[in-house]
């Protein structure tokens, strides 16, 4: 009995006690041991700057439900809070591949130029490091001019902001390739994507850039990315709005912490497809964070339709006119001595929103059955050609006459007086 209860003894002695912390001398290994990184598909260059601890994945905005009130900073998380970071990129947003310029000689190419020119979408897009607005501006979107989007880090989705700040309705993920390309809020699924460092790109409103290559089911794009810093993760924010374009989710990498996306091609899988480009960047000392707001205070959450029209002529009175240079006599009832003009009636009897472009301009946007007159042309030949907002569907260009008429989706489509 002597002999186990000395043997017990000695075996207490050379073990810890239950639950006790080991000595400095008798650490585990486990406990210095670093895991190993975990493989991503997008490769980060030696360059890139690393990303801003941005805590708790976000959460999604719902289209029923209102957004907390936002006391936003121009400072990122766990930065200096000296100055403020604050800077607006104005972009534009154009087709891929737009209709060629009609080839005649009664057409005014300069007349136009000048007319596309004009009706490239653009975009004045805020940032300071965790929010984004984006203004719509000039005549050439579908919806109406002074719309903002908003968006915030801690939030997938966006706000769409009245131009008057009155009211705000909730875009949530998947809502805003249809909201600009068909003026609807409808909300279409998101297929994974996978991204891809390029290298380096070329230089873009005097910076850097690196190349990030995107592939989802539906589109395939390059992204440039050029570093501005303290925007922090402005730049994702914009990122994720042109990749709900291409149907990629909104958690899909590609900017780093301080990267913004100064030019991005969007190829759809089915044909087409849109350029970003940055038109030029500023850095702003008139902007406060609390301009910048999601949602804006003091602006009313809503669910209400956005007031719906049937179409919209693009091109001015005086675009029109100048469109052609001289009138041609075309169909069996000519006009009257000294009047040379003439109304091309345009109608979209397709289940879809269509822009009409004439003579490579967009004239007009038609809802389904929606119809327009456009008033003013010089009598003649124009060529006309349907095309989706995002150009991801285009009927061929058909030869129509003025005085005349241009039915999509009817069975003598294209065909005016004879």
């Amino acid at each position: 009995m002597r002999c186990f209860l000395l043997l017990f003894a000695l075996a207490a002695c050379r073990s810890p006690a239950s639950g006790a912390a080991l000595s400095d001398a008798q650490a585990s290994p486990q406990a210095t041991a670093e895991p190993a990184p975990i493989a991503t598909p997008l490769a980060r260059t030696a360059a890139s700057p690393p990303a801003v601890d941005a805590g708790p994945p976000p959460t999604p905005m719902r289209a029923d439900e209102p957004i907390e009130r936002d006391t936003p900073t121009a400072t990122a998380p766990g930065r200096d809070a000296g100055t403020p970071a604050t800077y607006t990129l104005v972009a534009a947003l154009r087709p891929i591949d737009p209709p060629a310029i009609t080839r005649a000689p009664e057409v005014s190419v300069q007349a136009i130029e000048g007319a596309r020119k004009r009706l490239d979408p653009r975009l004045q897009i805020d940032l300071i490091p965790t929010r984004i607005r984006a203004r719509l501006t000039g005549p050439g979107w579908l919806v109406p001019e002074g719309w903002e989007l908003r968006g915030r880090a801690d939030r997938y989705g966006h706000l769409l902001v009245e131009p008057s700040l009155a009211h705000y309705r909730v875009l949530p993920s998947g809502a805003l390739r249809a909201w600009l390309g068909e003026r609807r809020l409808d909300v279409a699924p998101t297929a994974m994507a996978t991204a891809e460092n390029r290298g380096d790109g070329p230089k873009r409103l005097g910076l850097k850039t690196r190349r990030v290559e995107v592939t989802s089911r539906s589109a395939k794009a390059t992204f440039e990315l050029a570093r501005v810093d303290g925007c922090a993760d402005a730049g994702a924010l914009l990122s994720r709005m042109l990749l709900e374009l291409m149907g990629a989710p909104p958690s899909t990498a590609i900017a780093q912490a301080d990267e913004v996306p100064v030019r991005a091609e969007l190829r759809w899988s089915s044909r087409g497809g849109l350029v970003f480009e940055g038109l030029a960047l500023s850095r702003r000392s008139d902007l406060g964070a609390a301009q910048l707001a999601v949602p804006p205070q003091n602006a009313a959450f809503t669910t209400d339709p956005v007031p719906r029209e049937w179409a919209a002529i693009m091109l001015t009175a005086g675009e029109l006119a100048s469109m052609h240079t001289v009138a041609i006599e075309v169909g069996p009832q000519p006009l009257p001595p000294g009047d040379p003009r003439a109304t091309l009636t345009l109608a979209n009897a397709t289940d879809a929103l269509r822009i009409a472009w004439i003579d490579g301009a967009p004239a007009a946007w038609l809802a389904p059955r929606g119809k327009t007159d456009l008033s003013g042309l010089m009598r003649g030949k124009y060529q006309v050609e349907w095309r989706t907002f995002l150009g991801d569907e285009a009927e061929p260009p058909a030869t129509t006459f003025a005085p005349g008429s241009s039915e999509l989706g009817a069975a003598d489509a294209g065909s005016g007086a004879k």
